[in-house]
């Protein structure tokens, strides 16, 4: 599994169905408003992906999306990046049970 967001549109907005889901959050100004310390209300940026994947998480059951996040950017390395994986990276995923 790999998650993604559909930046630059399509935020979680209040009726989405896993917005009861989602923990962090970000402060946000219309465009007009523009300010550097804000996101842009209405635009999905990329720094949400933290929201996709609590909500993957909640509706997984997943409790610990720490975890989560680690086995699903080791499935993004594998599609993307498989020559840059090694040992070490495989033993962290397994949990540290593999052998140095």
């Amino acid at each position: 599994m790999m998650i993604e967001t559909d930046s630059p549109y399509c935020e979680i907005k209040n009726t989405h169905a896993g917005k009861n889901f989602i923990k962090s959050t970000w402060p946000s100004k219309k465009k007009e408003k523009y300010d550097q310390d804000c996101l842009v209300k209405g635009r999905n940026e990329p720094c949400l992906i933290r929201q996709v994947l609590e909500v993957v998480g909640g509706c997984k059951g997943v409790a610990d999306i720490n975890q989560l996040s680690t086995t699903l950017y080791h499935n993004t390395c594998r599609v993307f990046f498989p020559h840059d994986l090694d040992s070490a990276a495989d033993a962290l995923l397994s949990g540290g049970q593999d052998s140095k």
